[in-house]
């Protein structure tokens, strides 16, 4: 759909920002697995993403904030298995993210 899928990230960083776009198309989707099993301690989502795949940031046990933005629409199964117990999520009032955190007891705060 001219989009770009986050396939899987293999950088160093530990705090990692997903730029809004990559080589001029827009970030749209983070695929299952994608930051499995690394090291990251806060993942920013762009504004252009829409979904988050199955368990896309399993066991990211170092994992403590994920800054979700309204765009997103869809959050698959065990997204979030494997994190850390400290995990937040940052996200707009009312938004789909929102929603999933307290569904599935996540800890959340709202954007300033």
């Amino acid at each position: 759909n001219g989009g770009i899928v986050i396939l899987r990230y293999i950088g160093k960083q530990t705090s990692v920002i997903i730029p809004n776009k990559i080589n001029g198309l827009y970030v749209v989707k983070i695929a299952e697995n994608a930051f499995a099993d690394t090291k990251v301690k806060s993942v920013s989502v762009p504004s252009a993403c829409r979904e988050i795949d199955w368990f896309a940031f399993y066991g990211c046990y170092a994992l403590s904030s994920v800054h979700i933005p309204s765009s997103v629409e869809s959050i698959g199964y065990g997204a979030f298995d494997g994190c850390s117990k400290k995990l937040t999520i940052y996200c707009e009032s009312n938004s789909f993210a929102q929603k999933f955190a307290q569904s599935f007891g996540f800890a959340f705060s709202e954007y300033k």
